[in-house]
């Protein structure tokens, strides 16, 4: 019986798949690579699709933060909570760089980008930002659950 409590495989008489399993659009694997492949360079390529798509039109700076707050960052924040590499995290921030200059260097810095209007800034999403308060509110309702 103390065998069956430590391996919980026995115990509820569970098995560990080999394969990938998808639950919300999020793939869970074993193998890392998969589940980075799955997660996260999928995700890659669906944000870059659908920003070379929308930079073919000619919108003003305003017009670029409304697509990267609607639709670039809704595709990946979501699965950006299951700990995102830095190298994805760095090619999503390069990315949108680039979306939102057309592909030129900026004009205006990151941090006025990221500012409150009423500061001077353009109210733009910072998805490092994003990224953590995800991871906030992840830890805090783990927590939440856990221990009230």
């Amino acid at each position: 019986m103390e065998k069956a409590i430590h391996n919980p495989q026995t115990s509820l008489a569970l098995t560990v798949p080999r394969n990938a399993g998808v639950c919300l659009g999020v793939c869970f694997s074993c193998d890392s690579e998969i589940s980075i492949k799955d997660n996260f360079e999928k995700k890659l390529l669906a944000l870059e699709k659908c920003l070379n798509i929308w930079s073919s039109r000619d919108l003003t700076l305003y017009g670029k933060i409304s697509i990267v707050k609607n639709l670039a960052l809704s595709k990946i924040v979501f699965t950006s909570v299951l700990s995102a590499p830095s190298v994805f995290v760095d090619q999503v921030s390069k990315l949108l760089s680039s979306f939102k200059w057309s592909r030129k260097p900026p004009k205006i810095k990151h941090s006025t980008m990221i500012g409150k209007i009423k500061d001077g800034g353009l109210n733009m999403p910072d998805f490092n930002k994003c990224l953590k308060c995800s991871l906030g509110r992840k830890y805090h309702s783990i927590y939440y659950i856990t221990y009230m």
